[in-house]
């Protein structure tokens, strides 16, 4: 069953981009702020992006509320993950702050040009437990 496979590669990397964003937002608040590195409020808000949207797209792989597809329409696509990853990939580069950065950000944009390439030969993924249509 090949495209159960491509399904579930595609759910891990996913979750491993949505890890590293979460990730980056730890480092971010834990270890730069520490040590006074670079502007506070402004890295204090980039930590709470990070983690609250590498949480969700963690989230949103593995349990795909109903209600949330309405919202976040654009995470039930390859195309619309792949941006979305692009999108947290280039906010979570950042060279002068640690290399952890500037490489979890480039893996996490190429994630995104992989879903957005598998977009058009693989089609729609589903979650781990799909809940996006109502009994």
């Amino acid at each position: 069953t090949r495209p159960d496979t491509v399904n579930i590669i595609l759910i891990i990397l996913a979750i491993i981009a949505g890890a590293l964003v979460l990730t980056s937002g730890i480092i971010l608040i834990a270890v730069d702020n520490v040590f006074g590195a670079g502007n506070r409020f402004l890295d204090a808000m980039l930590s709470i992006y990070f983690i609250v949207f590498g949480a969700a797209s963690i989230f949103c792989e593995i349990f795909m509320p109903y209600q949330l597809l309405s919202w976040i329409g654009f995470y039930a696509r390859n195309i619309g993950k792949g941006l979305w990853f692009v999108f947290l990939g280039i906010l979570v580069i950042q060279p002068n702050v640690n290399s952890y950065h500037l490489w979890g950000g480039i893996v996490v944009v190429v994630i995104g040009i992989v879903f957005c390439i598998l977009h058009f030969l693989v089609g729609p993924s589903r979650p781990i437990i799909d809940n996006s249509r109502p009994n």
